[in-house]
């Protein structure tokens, strides 16, 4: 069997895959990394791995969009690599640049499969839960990054490492689904702005991916 046909058969499954893998990473095996937990790094970066190889598979009708994902996805392990220790603010937010690039694209890749005409699977409506979690984890890198620039952007204070990393990837969600709880508040003016479109895409993404979905089903059906 030609690649491109195993590829092309294994994109819609790979969406449930990649939305196992990141609810492991995010939920499961990044918390146990801030909390210092021995082997969890290791898990964290094997994790990555296995996200990008599937990314990979998901977007390879779309070449270019494969090679962005693993140009940045390459350069963000690399500079962390080779990051000095301590790292610096400069090889930080390249990291999480390079990081940031690979999950719009992805983001915007799968929303294609996603959100695509024909009939609606249950691997697409899985693909569509993988998106909400990228949007998350594309504004935690956000504030991640404002956070590097601007210390003073968020009270209490940040700390530094996994440890701030993951705290902002909670409020990030936090402010995703519109939760609220006030433990972490963005007080610079653009971590406040970004806080607000995230709130803003928190509210529509459901009611239009709904709506889509609804209407791609009527139309296989018709047809």
């Amino acid at each position: 069997m030609p690649a491109t046909t195993v590829l092309t058969s294994l994109r819609e499954p790979s969406l449930t895959i990649l939305v196992i893998l990141e609810l492991l990473l995010f939920f499961v095996v990044g918390p146990l990394a801030a909390m210092g937990v021995p082997a969890s790094r290791l898990a964290v970066f094997l994790l990555m791995l296995l996200i990008l190889a599937v990314s990979v598979i998901v977007v390879s009708r779309d070449r270019i969009a494969a090679a962005v994902i693993a140009l940045a996805a390459a350069a963000s392990i690399l500079v962390t690599v080779m990051r000095p220790v301590p790292p610096t603010p400069l090889t930080l937010s390249l990291e999480i640049i390079g990081n940031m690039v690979a999950m719009i694209v992805l983001t915007w890749i799968v929303g294609k499969a996603v959100l695509g005409s024909g009939r609606v699977t249950m691997h697409r409506i899985r693909g569509a839960v993988a998106i909400y979690l990228q949007i998350g984890m594309t504004f935690a890198l956000g504030y991640n990054l404002i956070s590097i620039l601007v210390p003073e952007a968020f009270t209490p204070l940040v700390p530094a490492g996994l440890l701030g990393r993951q705290r902002l990837f909670y409020f990030s969600f936090v402010t995703l689904t519109s939760t609220g709880f006030g433990d972490i508040v963005p007080v610079h003016p653009i971590a406040q702005s970004v806080a607000n479109v995230e709130a803003i895409i928190g509210q529509l993404f459901p009611a239009t991916l709904l709506a889509r979905l609804v209407t791609l089903e009527l139309e296989a059906r018709r047809h």
